[in-house]
């Protein structure tokens, strides 16, 4: 087929629009208008995350804000998340969504960052100064008072009326941690109904290192001051961290220690499931994190849109979650808060149940874990069927396709026509995403829960999902082409060699579309696993 100079012109342009939309849309979040940072990467800030993503795609309908997060490492959060506060700062985002892991040293530049024009707006965990450090409101997910009269009944349940326990945070940079510590030590110290259970050590114990290798050693040596002797009555640790609960749980039953021994405080269903069901997580409590993610994202929302503007006694309508009041924080100076609720309490009653619903929702906790989460749902839910149909239906419809595009190419009378080369279009594309069916879940990673049938890894997963999205998207454009090409023809009149003139557009646009749809998701890392699918998309 031979072009003009002026057809060319065309496609370049076509290609170079679509080049900086891909660019444009697989970007940096940082020049969002409302930006997450979470204290770091782990299934319960996900979650959270989640749940803001579900609110924006609620309320961006009508407004055309954009959103992204920013995720601290580990082991530099406090660090990161002071440089993305800057970089949203000077990006000129409009929100910053912030969970403080860097106590106070990140204030300043909180309060720079109000100072510029952005809302800083605090959810899990809040600035202790407040307004003072430009915080415009707090989403607490409880009421900091309640967490410790809610640890304190936990501690009291799980030592039988009676015994010794430690407390074993995070990190003391960690605002919300430090005030659930200081409410529970209030509790069981004001309280005569708490008098028989005795905290041995003021000091509270942090790792050495803020991760999960930390955490299990921390544990390790706590477990011994019961075993050589220097608290024989101790028998509970009690951790308000989702992470801390996570790995003392797991350093406890991997060493056979849940005899005597045992773990509470905050934790996620997935990451204790485990733990619970050998006895050394009797009782734990958790607040709803999606919707913790979900009512941050609505108070961001309205702040940038003037529907608020940060003062006492202001209502915020939160979608499906109702209505919200903002109100003076009971427990800083100079601070507002919007509280979201109450813990939800987990125990051998449902904890099995929680844990799958997160799962289905993609977050089954840590590797260590995961083995023993799969074996406990795999053979209740594993569906072989989701996996072997495709495969007979992607067949037959590859072989169709196939067969249509080879007649139409035999013959030179049908390949010369417009008509004829759309359909060869048509049915390529649908032999792309007719093989992708046909692998149905062999390139899913071998650890996808499930589905029956895996035998891939993270990247034939990425691979399918990227030649399925091609070819859906490119068939579903060669559909709209063939649509227009019978108005053409029918309605219009037009003749083949009118026709033929557009004819270049008829292909560089769907096959432009569904190659930047592929990229796009490829570079964003959309192809995963379905909960219930039998397909990497």
């Amino acid at each position: 087929m031979v072009f003009t100079m002026r057809t060319r012109r065309r496609i370049q342009i076509i290609l170079y629009n679509i080049l900086v939309v891909i660019v444009i849309s697989t970007s940096t979040t940082l020049a969002n208008d409302i930006v997450m940072i979470p204290k770091y990467e782990q299934d319960n800030f996900k979650e959270m995350e989640l749940g803001a993503r579900i609110a924006h795609e609620e309320l961006n309908k009508k407004d055309d804000l954009t959103f992204g997060s920013l995720i601290p490492q580990r082991a530099t959060s406090g660090k990161d998340q002071i440089r993305y506060v800057q970089d949203a700062t000077n990006l000129n985002a409009q929100v910053i969504m912030l969970s403080n892991n860097a106590g106070r040293a990140i204030e300043n530049y909180t309060k720079a960052a109000h100072d510029s024009g952005s809302f800083v707006v605090t959810y899990d965990s809040p600035l202790m100064g407040g307004k003072d450090a430009g915080e415009v409101v707090h989403v607490a997910p409880v009421d900091f008072a309640q967490t410790g009269l809610v640890l304190a009944d936990m501690a009291l349940s799980i030592l039988g009326g009676g015994g010794d326990f430690v407390i074993m945070g995070s990190s003391p940079k960690s605002t919300n941690q430090v005030a659930w510590i200081m409410a529970l030590k209030k509790a069981i110290k004001n309280d005569a109904k708490y008098s028989n259970i005795r905290l041995v050590a003021e000091e509270v114990y942090y790792p050495d290192e803020d991760n999960r290798a930390g955490y299990k050693n921390k544990t390790l040596e706590i477990a011994q001051l019961k075993i050589n002797g220097t608290y024989p009555e101790l028998s509970l640790i009690m951790v308000p961290s989702t992470s801390g609960a996570a790995a003392a749980a797991a350093a406890l039953v991997d060493q056979g220690l849940c005899d005597i021994m045992k773990v509470s405080g905050l934790g996620f269903p997935p990451e204790l499931l485990r733990a619970s069901k050998r006895g050394c997580a009797p009782e734990f409590v958790l607040f709803d994190n999606l919707d913790l993610g979900y009512l941050a994202y609505h108070a961001s929302h309205k702040l940038v849109t003037g529907q608020l503007e940060g003062k006492i006694g202001e209502t915020v309508n939160a979608g499906r979650l109702g209505t919200r009041q903002i109100e003076a924080d009971p427990h800083r100076e100079n601070a507002l808060w919007i509280k979201l609720g109450d813990f939800i309490k987990y125990d051998e009653s449902n904890v099995e149940r929680a844990s799958f619903l997160e799962c289905l929702k993609g977050f089954c906790g840590n590797e260590e874990d995961t083995e023993f989460f799969h074996s406990k749902f795999r053979g209740k839910y594993k569906s072989k069927a989701l996996a072997i149909i495709p495969k007979v239906t992607g067949t037959i419809s590859f072989l169709c396709s196939l067969l249509l595009a080879s007649y139409i190419l035999s013959s030179r009378k049908r390949r010369s026509s417009v008509f004829g080369r759309i359909m060869v279009g048509l049915s390529i594309s649908d032999m792309c995403s007719s093989a992708m069916w046909f692998l149905s879940t062999w390139p899913m990673p071998t650890n996808s829960w499930l589905h029956w049938g895996t035998a891939g890894t993270t990247r034939t997963c990425s691979a399918q999902g990227f030649f399925l999205q091609l070819g859906l998207c490119t068939a579903t454009c060669y559909q709209a082409t063939l649509l227009l090409y019978y108005f053409l023809t029918i309605v219009k009149q037009s003749r083949e060699s009118q026709i033929k003139k557009w004819e270049i557009f008829f292909h560089v646009v769907p096959c432009s579309a569904g190659l930047g749809t592929s990229i796009a998701g490829l570079v964003l890392k959309l192809y995963n696993p379905s909960s219930r699918g039998s397909v990497c998309w």
